[in-house]
């Protein structure tokens, strides 16, 4: 049975002459494999390659022909959903994006099915690519909280002087100190309690921070999400992010 649903680009790989396979996390069926045939070649009518439309992070339309436990799916249409102003091209939208989807494909298992994550990570996008560049430097560290938080793993509590510390195995704020590596210092603690708080990427504003700060707090993300998923490995993004976003 055809199924129209929404879908965002997380990698493609080429197949034969003109085709791609393309990885998506869709709406209705979590990420899935789907090959697009064709795609690379040039139309008679349009004289364009198709392939410019799957850019990493793109939002599509797509009619698909889904069939359970199948690795890769057939695909019947597709169409752009949303047309990006500076996220595909302006430095610092477009890293902040590649960081996102590639946390998607750190983080989500194949055929998980994850509405409420592809709607906040959707409007995430769009919000970016409407947003001045030096207003994105919490972004990261923001996205990544959220995946946390749909994916199960919240962090619990706040910043206070009674819980000035992070417990990395338990996830939540606590009065005592671990003393290993992974204890993040107090300013990191405080701006992520900050970030945790805010209630939309509009608020993410007000919160002030530093370079080196947003650092400590997105390494220290990572490292939390590597320990409590088994789905988490190297971020390859990670360096560019922390020299785009000084």
């Amino acid at each position: 049975m055809q199924q129209k649903t929404k879908a965002i680009v997380l990698r493609t790989t080429k197949y034969g002459e003109t085709s791609l396979i393309c990885t998506l996390f869709t709406e209705m069926y979590g990420v899935q494999s789907y090959l697009m045939k064709g795609v690379r070649s040039v139309g008679v009518k349009s004289k364009t390659n198709r392939a410019g439309l799957l850019q990493i992070g793109s939002q599509l339309d797509v009619v698909v022909e889904h069939k359970p436990n199948k690795s890769l799916q057939s695909i019947k249409e597709f169409g752009v959903a949303y047309y990006y102003q500076q996220v595909q091209e302006q430095v610092v939208a477009n890293t902040v994006a590649l960081y996102a989807i590639e946390l998607l494909l750190r983080l989500l298992p194949e055929a998980s099915i994850q509405t409420d994550l592809f709607d906040f990570t959707e409007q995430f996008l769009q919000t970016l690519d409407a947003t001045p560049p030096n207003e994105m430097g919490n972004y990261p560290i923001y996205f990544t909280l959220s995946c946390a938080a749909y994916l199960g793993y919240a962090i619990q509590g706040v910043y206070s002087e009674h819980t000035p510390f992070i417990s990395i195995s338990d996830a939540t704020f606590t009065a005592n100190n671990t003393g290993d590596a992974s204890v993040l210092k107090k300013d990191g603690v405080i701006l992520l309690s900050a970030i945790m708080q805010c209630t939309s990427m509009q608020s993410l504003l007000h919160v002030k921070s530093n370079s080196q700060t947003r650092k400590e707090v997105l390494d220290w993300m990572l490292l939390f999400l590597k320990q409590h998923t088994e789905h988490m490995h190297t971020m390859k993004s990670l360096a560019i992010i922390h020299s785009i976003l000084h």
